[in-house]
């Protein structure tokens, strides 16, 4: 913990240089001298740091060696439901996670109500995200990190916009000098997969005004199957647990015929595809909630076919990753320095998914001469019935005969013959069905015979995703007359990501024409099916083993690729941030001078969102619009700071803190005051602190302006409303989400009051309590509120009815509803000190406990507090109350241990409030030996070494389970499920 009021915040942007050069601090509280403290434009010359500000050194770094930077902040107490894992599988790791993007989560009140900085300076969002969500691995080497400070408290009134939770600032090392090399490589022991960083660092002075600094990293990182490289998952393949249904083979809606052979619409049969069960990874079953069987169902029993989809899953996802920094100092004079920074960050991934996705078309028919039909068509007492024939080949032979497509009525129904049961009468012909499931299954959809094992056809029909991060920075700052500071300072920051999204989705319009034998590209739609570069696509699962020559249902992987190709989609984030700043002290107290400072901010956001055309135009099975999307907005900001000695002497030392900003723009125009108050003893032993602030998120352009559409499930209003409304429940319709400029900033006050005593030499100990009361939080509406609001929809235009009065669709839009308070204590109590002939020990203890978070989803609601649970099917993050790390550690000469005990507290599960989740405490452990110095090397003087070895979760503790129905049975937003990783580290340093 350190000194309250001090982390106010946008001041980083204005001293990015100085604060970079500052000695790192520790959680203990010690002393910085001069330096510009982070989160305030103030100069101060010497003081002790007591407030919500935690420090992460470089050695904190090297001690746990973390695979990326949101791997190790997921630790964090005050973190909870962030992005930290890469795979599929995951659930709820947040946008972008399945590509190895990572997010910090303070408080659980949303990534993007945390303030990410890099050196002081505003990110750009990840593209894909509706909110702000800043990505925390793609920002700088990690090699190139000094230190990471958190600040704990609501900081709007400087930084501005989600600085609502807190703030995080990684700050970089620009006074490095020399060359440094780093290896590091982490192994999973379960599968010996991991992954391996290579990374370089120089720096180095020009002169004695010049400095430079570059950094690079390359990261590599294995896949790990959920069904295969996961410990608590062994088994999956085959567990009726993890299943879904919509699978692949599917099921089918069979027409019922009477005994003359008529159609009875009112009675049609819901059937099971027969492969189900043969195909690879399937299984039928009556049981659609995926509770265990001993032994399969027969097919005449089963009304549904389910997927093992685990092994089609990835639970960290193959990434190649590139990442580039360089800084420049330059000082023109004794009052004129300049700062410039580059960095640019490439990143590849390969994540499996499901075999392909589900088609979610109101009525996906079949035609019954496609090839793969299994359903004959019969009368009620099962003689089969026979068809006048259209004349028309179907394209192929069954049974050694020419198949031929049946006459049909204009209604579009097979017309019988004369006599339907005499087989000399007509043609032979099979049933119209309707399916459900999805195009590809284990197999591909090829004619294999199973020969692709489990999870094999999805690894290599993966996701794809490639981003590149680009941002300058460039600073100029000095002095006025001695007494005054300025800073001016221009970042500029790009996100590109192009991205496939779910592999498997299939086109709506080629599907259907190849169902009917007239898919293929070079197809001529007017010609005979089946020929001249038409062909069919064969839904049902017998497409696996129809394996002999010419089997006229088997799928070609050119009809596969044709059916279902690769879809792209391009998204794009800017931000250019502008800044001016002015410091200095107008007169004396009686504490000191009175610190003051001024500012201005311009920011220009641009986001872009350019689907496939095949969702633009709806062509997707899929079944929803994307619509293409750009949109900026400008926004300009003021501020001021003031800092106040009211009193020093020997009753101890005063201080009052105040500042306010001002920002304006589209969507945003807020006023945020905050003010603080510390008291120290005059020994320093004893320090009081106290904070009370407003912030705010301001909305998102894509909440402002974005169009999606889709479909939705509606009630229909009750009669006695309107004599439009039906009252019918449950219609599924068409639905559109449109943004709403009208959109009210999110609002926050957050208050703080905390103690810090020293009562011996080398122990520090620290209590802070905390309030957030978040509101306005931006939610969607149902289609039935809108509905109900606007039976008729003219007032709003929202709601269509066709000319009978049924709903056909509705356009939803996002609003201001919800509201989090979120309360608790935050703690750290800290030891260190010198032990003759055993060397340096010490300890760390630092937690939280959020007994309150309290959610009210929209007027008129009651609040209910959430705090402890799983919180599903709920807007809020799993939550535990308790969340803590311990560490040991101890050094002597070149030798240096550590211990790490990470403790995540345990869960009511909401599902089944009687059942709770037990608590998840892994242990980590590490070793580090410092090789002398003047080594040769090669090429010259190795000027010192480490080599550090060690293992996170070093006992194996597996996650929690969580009794979920099905799907998965843990938390991955919350607890790591990859189980015992050991690894090696090797720096020298040239």
């Amino acid at each position: 913990m350190h000194r309250f009021m001090q982390v106010l915040t946008l001041g980083l942007a204005a001293i990015g240089s100085a604060v970079a050069q500052a000695p790192a601090s520790t959680s203990g509280g010690e002393e910085l001298q001069e330096v510009v403290v982070t989160g305030s434009y103030i100069r101060r010359s010497s003081f002790q740091q007591s407030s919500p500000v935690d420090v992460v050194s470089r050695e904190q770094l090297d001690v746990v060696a973390p695979s990326t930077v949101a791997t190790f902040l997921k630790d964090l107490p005050q973190n909870f439901g962030s992005t930290f894992l890469s795979g599929r599988a995951v659930g709820g790791a947040g946008v972008g996670g399945e590509r190895g993007a990572g997010t910090i989560n303070l408080r659980g009140l949303g990534p993007s109500s945390t303030l990410v900085l890099l050196n002081g300076r505003r990110q750009t969002q990840l593209p894909d995200a509706a909110d702000n969500v800043i990505d925390v691995n793609s920002l700088v080497p990690e090699i190139a990190i000094e230190r990471l400070e958190v600040l704990k408290d609501g900081a709007s009134a400087l930084y501005g916009t989600d600085a609502v939770a807190g703030v995080v600032n990684i700050l970089t090392n620009d006074r490095f000098d020399g060359l440094r090399v780093s290896l590091r490589n982490n192994t999973q022991t379960y599968s010996s997969k991991g992954d391996r960083r290579f990374e370089v660092m120089a720096g180095t002075g020009l002169g004695e005004r010049t400095r430079l600094m570059a950094a690079f990293s390359m990261f590599d990182q294995d896949e790990l199957n959920a069904a295969f490289d996961i410990p608590s998952l062994k088994g999956a393949e085959s567990d009726m647990r993890l299943t879904v249904n919509s699978s692949s083979p599917g099921e089918f809606t069979v027409p019922v015929r009477n005994a003359a052979g008529a159609l009875t619409p009112a009675t049609r049969r819901n059937v099971v595809d027969s492969s189900c069960g043969q195909v690879l990874g399937t299984i039928p079953t009556n049981s659609p909630t995926g509770a265990n069987l001993a032994v399969p169902l027969p097919v005449a029993q089963a009304v549904d076919c389910r997927y093992f989809f685990y092994p089609d899953q990835s639970m960290q996802s193959k990434i190649r990753q590139y990442q580039a920094v360089a800084v420049a100092t330059h000082e023109f004079s004794d009052t004129l320095r300049f700062r410039g920074e580059a960095g640019f960050s490439s990143s590849t991934s390969h994540t499996r998914y499901t075999a392909s996705d589900v088609i979610s078309l109101p009525r996906l028919v079949i035609p019954g001469h496609n090839p793969g039909s299994e359903y004959r068509a019969v009368d009620s007492l099962g003689q089969p019935l026979f068809a006048v024939s259209s004349g028309v080949s179907a394209g192929y032979s069954r049974d050694g005969a020419p198949v031929f497509v049946p006459a049909r009525d204009a209604a579009g129904r097979v017309i019988l013959t004369a006599t339907p049961t005499d087989p000399s009468s007509g043609i032979p012909f099979y049933e119209d069905v309707v399916y459900t499931g999805r195009p590809l299954n284990s197999q591909g959809a090829l004619p294999t015979n199973n020969a692709v094992g489990p999870g094999e056809f999805a690894g290599s029909n993966r996701s794809r995703a490639g981003s590149d991060v680009s941002r300058m920075s460039a600073q100029l700052d000095g002095t006025i007359g001695g007494a005054w500071n300025y800073l001016t300072a221009l970042t500029h920051s790009r996100y590109r990501l192009s991205t496939n999204g779910a592999p498997g989705i299939g086109l709506t319009a080629q599907l259907l024409r190849a169902l009917d034998g007239y898919g293929g590209g070079g197809c001529n739609t007017s010609g005979v099916r089946n020929t001249g570069g038409c062909g069919y696509f064969n839904l049902y699962g017998n497409s696996a083993f129809a394996t002999s020559a010419g089997d006229p249902r088997a799928n070609s992987q050119e009809m596969v690729d044709y059916v279902s190709p690769m879809l792209l989609d391009r998204y794009e984030s800017t931000l250019l941030v502008g800044d001016a700043v002015l410091t200095g002290d107008l007169l004396d107290l009686p504490g000191g001078r009175l610190g003051v400072a001024l500012g201005y901010q311009y920011r220009k956001a641009d986001l872009s969102l350019d689907y496939d055309s095949n969702k633009n135009t709806t062509n997707t099975t899929q079944n929803t619009q994307q619509v293409d999307f750009s949109e900026s907005r400008d926004i300009s900001a003021y501020f001021l700071e003031l800092n106040a000695p009211l009193y020093e002497g020997g009753g101890g030392y005063l201080e009052l803190n105040g500042a306010v900003r001002h920002e304006t723009g589209e969507g945003v125009k807020t006023t945020d005051p905050k003010l603080g108050l510390l008291y120290s003893t005059a020994g320093r032993a004893l320090a009081l602190r106290a904070s009370y602030g407003t912030s705010f998120v301001a909305p998102s352009l894509f909440r402002l302006y974005s169009v999606s559409a889709g479909s939705t499930a509606v009630n229909d209003c009750p009669v006695t409303l309107n004599p439009v409304c039906t009252g019918v429940p449950n219609i599924r319709i068409a639905s559109r989400t449109s943004g709403n400029p009208d959109l009210e900033p999110q609002t926050s006050a957050a208050y703080n009051f905390g103690v810090t005593i020293k009562p011996l030499p080398g122990l520090t100990a620290s209590i802070d309590w905390f309030r957030f009361e978040f509101d306005d939080l931006i939610s969607t509406e149902t289609a039935t509120q809108v509905v109900n609001a606007d039976p008729t929809g003219q007032l709003t235009g929202r709601v269509q009815r066709d000319a009978n009065g049924q709903l056909i669709g509705v356009i939803l839009q996002y609003f201001n509803a919800q509201s989090v308070v979120a309360s608790g204590y935050d703690f750290d109590i800290g030891y260190e000190r010198e032990f003759a002939g055993i060397g340096r020990l010490g300890f760390n203890l630092s937690g939280t406990y959020l007994p309150t978070y309290r959610w009210t989803l929209g007027p008129g609601q009651a609040p209910a507090n959430w705090a402890g649970e799983t919180n599903d099917r709920r807007p809020a993050a799993p939550n535990p109350e308790w969340k803590a790390n311990f560490r040991v550690n101890w050094s002597s000469g070149p030798h240096s241990v550590a211990a790490l005990l990470r403790y995540t507290g345990s869960l009511e599960f909401t599902l089944d409030p009687t059942q709770r989740i037990r608590a998840f405490t892994p242990v980590d452990l590490s070793y580090t030996y410092r090789l002398q110095s003047g080594m040769r090397g090669i090429g010259g003087a190795v000027k010192g070494a480490t080599v550090s070895v060690g293992a996170t979760n070093v006992f194996g503790e597996q996650e929690p389970f969580v009794p979920y129905p099905g799907f998965q049975p843990y938390l991955g937003s919350l607890h790591d499920l990859r189980g015992r990783f050991v690894w090696a580290k090797v720096t020298a340093d040239f």
